[in-house]
């Protein structure tokens, strides 16, 4: 009787072990869907990207949908919290103009924590600069953010971003004269090359350029933030508005 127990359970612990057929697509794509609908709820700014940046929503389920294709449901709304501030590190952008000082100062924060990061860690280099070639190496793998040690950051990064979103709502946009804007950005080249000399002023020159090397770019950008930092908090926010608005 135990034999034959023993040989009925090898016969159906492998059925059970691994799925004898694909995930349907259509399913899939409805609990991707579901997913995404349930983190909007719980977190509002993100429901204000999908609803004002084009193709954020989209780009969102998608990426939720691959991770469901290999994990499952587990760590959904992990994974979708985690797809969500990685889109809005890159949509925050277009919010800088009318966030309050704040919110700016705290989302300064957070990008020098991962910028002083990046400058040791390529592939998180690669990825906070957006690079084509980090959006093929992230296809199929786990968002970022959920990944160790980046996944301590989610809880700051969430909030911080929050701050950005929801600031911004219904508020002009704060600009300055371009002559004003101008004595702002020579003050912190001048602030840089003092403290890094030459290479300093190449890397900032350079960072904006898709063709100069991940790593020299994101030296340049940590730079840039640290000089930011260590402007008095009535120019911080400016300055933000400047390099990273739009």
């Amino acid at each position: 009787m135990k034999l034959r127990l023993m040989i009925a359970l090898l016969l159906v612990l492998p059925a059970m072990g691994s799925p004898t057929t694909d995930p349907d697509p259509v399913a899939l794509q409805q609990q991707a869907e579901a997913a995404v609908t349930e983190t909007r709820k719980r977190q509002p700014a993100y429901a204000l990207l999908a609803e004002q940046q084009a193709g954020f929503r989209v780009s969102w389920r998608e990426q939720l949908r691959q991770f469901m294709a290999v994990n499952g449901r587990r760590n959904t709304q992990a994974a979708s919290r985690a797809i969500a501030t990685a889109l809005g590190l890159n949509a925050s952008t277009a919010y800088l103009s009318r966030s309050d000082d704040n919110a700016i100062d705290a989302l300064l924060i957070q990008q020098r924590r991962l910028m002083t990061m990046a400058q040791t860690d390529t592939r998180l280099c690669s990825i906070l600069l957006n690079t084509a070639t980090a959006r093929l190496d992230e296809n199929g793998h786990a968002p970022w953010l959920l990944r160790k040690p980046y996944s301590a950051l989610l809880p700051d990064l969430e909030s911080a971003l929050s701050g950005i979103v929801m600031s911004a709502q219904g508020r002009p946009a704060r600009t300055l004269p371009e002559a004003q804007s101008r004595q702002f950005t020579q003050r912190i080249a001048a602030r840089v090359g003092e403290r890094h000399g030459r290479e300093g002023l190449d890397d900032l020159e350079r960072m904006q350029n898709d063709n100069t090397a991940p790593a020299q770019r994101c030296r340049g950008v940590s730079r840039l933030l640290e000089a930011i930092a260590e402007q008095p908090s009535e120019l911080r926010a400016q300055l933000m508005r400047i390099y990273f608005g739009q």
